[in-house]
């Protein structure tokens, strides 16, 4: 059978970060949500939009893939990698 593709995820440093890649936060539940789960060890799928690069490499196959309809999300819970995130 076909292979399901996963969501590629990204690491943002804020909630206002994340509004660049959906537009699921348009929806003020979905805001809410987040607000109330981030950052945390949550991962959330939503509607990619088109800010996301048209290609993404596949390093462990070498591959080019085409961009993706749903991206997840997550802020993390630590100080460490949201200074990362921030540089």
């Amino acid at each position: 059978g076909k292979k399901k593709k996963k969501p590629l995820s990204l690491l943002c440093e804020s909630i206002s970060q994340i509004s660049t890649y959906t537009t699921a936060l348009n929806l003020k539940t979905n805001f809410k949500m987040l607000k109330a789960c981030l950052p945390g060890p949550y991962t959330f799928i939503f509607p990619a939009t088109n800010d996301l690069p048209r290609m993404i490499v596949d390093h462990k196959k070498h591959a080019k893939m085409w961009k993706r309809k749903e991206i997840g999300i997550r802020i993390p819970d630590d100080e460490v990698c949201l200074e990362i995130l921030k540089q």
